[in-house]
């Protein structure tokens, strides 16, 4: 996979878990999620795609987002409608947001879908960033649509949290789920 990455280094930036665990290497992730400021060519992706792969099966497609699964890895391309500046790089393959910016990213889209992996990665980042950080740069990405308040009433909250996703940390990562819960209830709640 790594290699047909390559091949997508000025239109899309890779962002999400993945980008996230490369970057704070605590957990495995087995997706990819590439986005890009600007329309999804679903030709242009494809010809790239089947440069590399005669094998790989479409999910879905519509004018935003174009996601197959490419030897058993799900990865989606996505026109996201917000600027992002991606100043980091994985091995010269492909370019993706900062921590701070990636965790910035998580906090915005915590609202939309609550899935427990999506709170240990925020967990993690906020040993490095402070939850104010975290939502300044959300708010200067995301402009009037980040809501602060929102955010830290979502990360203490876990009634209705998605575990299907088990998460597999990393050697040395390991932390019990009571113990993630309640660094986040408390980091929640300082101002």
């Amino acid at each position: 996979m790594l290699p047909m990455l390559k091949a997508f280094p000025d239109q899309f930036y890779l962002v999400g878990e993945t980008a996230l665990a490369l970057q704070l290497g605590h957990r495995k992730s087995i997706d990819f999620d590439l986005f890009s400021f600007g329309r999804v060519l679903t030709s242009s992706i494809n010809r790239k795609i089947g440069k590399f792969y005669s094998n790989y099966q479409k999910l879905y497609e519509d004018e935003q987002e174009y996601t197959t699964v490419i030897n058993e890895v799900k990865t989606t391309f996505y026109d996201f409608p917000f600027k992002v500046t991606a100043t980091e790089n994985f091995g010269n393959l492909i370019s993706m947001p900062n921590i701070l910016t990636l965790t910035a990213m998580k906090a915005f889209a915590l609202g939309r879908r609550a899935k427990w992996k999506d709170y240990v990665d925020i967990y993690f980042a906020l040993k490095t960033y402070s939850l104010d950080t975290v939502s300044n740069c959300a708010k200067t990405v995301f402009k009037g649509k980040f809501n602060e308040r929102l955010f830290r009433s979502q990360i203490a909250y876990f009634d209705d949290i998605d575990y299907r996703e088990q998460v597999k940390f990393m050697p040395g990562f390991e932390i019990p789920v009571d113990e993630i819960k309640a660094t986040l209830e408390r980091i929640s709640t300082r101002m």
